[in-house]
């Protein structure tokens, strides 16, 4: 399966903005609500998310909806990747510049990102 940056970003911007301390976001109530994005494409990104540890979750299998996530946090490097990508026009300049490769890794999506505000801000 391709994972699809767009849904990465808002998966994590989302949660930015809905996970509080001590509570917990289930994957596919996500999928719900991300209604831009296939459910299967939620959770996928958001396995991702935590094999690259943007995000705390735990794995939950089910019989009746597969492979599930309730997600816990956002780690720093998950802070870090939300920081550099949160304003469009810096996604949108991101995007531009990464597309010429066909396919680049969520890392230098984020310092790409960093680069494109670093020029921003003159330094």
């Amino acid at each position: 399966m391709k994972l699809n940056h767009d849904c990465v970003r808002d998966v994590m911007l989302y949660l930015e903005d809905n996970l509080e301390l001590d509570d917990s976001i289930e994957s596919y109530g996500l999928a719900n609500i991300l209604k831009d994005y296939a459910p299967d494409e939620v959770v996928y990104s958001i396995s991702k998310l935590v094999e690259a540890g943007y995000i705390s979750g735990i794995s939950v299998k089910t019989l009746a909806s597969g492979p599930s996530y309730i997600i816990t946090t956002i780690t720093w490097s998950g802070h870090k990747f939300i920081d550099n990508v949160r304003t469009p026009q810096v996604w949108t300049e991101t995007k531009q510049l990464t597309s010429k490769f066909g396919a680049v890794s969520i890392d230098i999506i984020s310092q790409v990102a960093a680069s494109v505000i670093s020029k921003a801000l003159g330094i």
